[in-house]
C-alpha cells in the first residue's frame, strides 16, 4: 500500500487497545504516518508492528503514562518538535466506577488528572501548532456518560462532562480556522 505523505502524521494516545487501537489501523489504512503513545511497551509495540506490517505506514512508538508530568510533557513538546503532525486522537482515559464515598482519593486523582488534564495540556499543544499553520485536527474521546451520570459513575461522567462542554469550547475557537476539533462520544465499548 502506498502512503499519502499530505495525511502527515497522527498522534493517538491510549493507542495499545480499544478505541485508540482501531483509530491507529484505521487511520493507517487511510495513509496517515503515526506516534502511538501509552503507558504499555509490549503492546503498543504489537499494534504498532502489525500496522507497518499490514499498512506500509511509518509507526513510532512512545511509551509514555499521561498521569506523569515528565511523560506528559514530552508527549506534548512532539507538536512543536514535528511539522508533521496533523492529528491528535485523545483518547488516554481511565474510569473507576463506584459511588463518591467509596471511590479512593488516588482514584479520583487518576481520573480527573488524566482525563481532564492530560487531555487538556495536549490540546493546548496540538492548538497552538495546528493554529501556527492553520492546518489539523483534535479528536477528543469524550463518552455518553458525559451527558448522563449513574449512582456509581460521577465522578467518571464529570470528567467526561468536562471533555464535552472543553471540546464544543475548542469548536467555537477554531470556527474561523482551517483547524477541526472533533468530539467523539461512544457508549460501553470492550477496551
Amino acid at each position: 500500500m502506498t502512503t499519502n505523505k499530505n495525511k502527515g502524521t497522527a498522534v493517538i494516545t491510549g493507542a495499545s487497545a480499544g478505541i485508540g487501537k482501531i483509530y491507529a489501523q484505521r487511520l493507517a489504512k487511510r495513509g496517515y504516518d503515526l506516534i502511538l503513545v501509552a503507558r504499555r511497551a509490549n503492546l503498543l509495540e504489537e499494534v504498532a508492528t502489525s500496522i507497518r506490517a499490514d499498512f506500509g505506514v511509518e509507526v513510532k512508538t512512545v511509551v509514555a503514562d499521561l498521569a506523569v508530568r515528565a511523560d506528559l510533557d514530552a508527549v506534548a513538546n512532539l507538536f512543536s518538535a514535528d511539522d508533521s503532525i496533523s492529528l491528535l486522537v485523545n483518547n488516554a482515559g481511565t474510569s473507576t466506577l463506584g459511588s463518591l464515598t467509596a471511590v479512593k482519593q488516588t482514584e479520583i486523582d487518576a481520573m480527573t488528572g488524566l482525563n481532564i488534564g492530560a487531555l487538556v495540556r495536549l490540546s493546548l499543544a496540538a492548538l497552538l501548532a495546528f493554529k501556527s499553520r492553520d492546518k489539523g485536527t483534535i479528536i477528543n474521546i469524550g463518552s455518553v456518560l458525559g451527558f448522563h451520570t449513574l449512582p456509581i459513575s460521577s465522578i467518571y461522567s464529570g470528567t467526561k462532562g468536562f471533555v464535552n462542554n472543553f471540546t464544543r469550547g475548542l469548536q467555537d475557537e477554531v470556527a474561523e480556522t482551517n483547524v477541526k476539533v472533533q468530539l467523539v462520544l461512544p457508549a460501553a465499548t470492550a477496551t
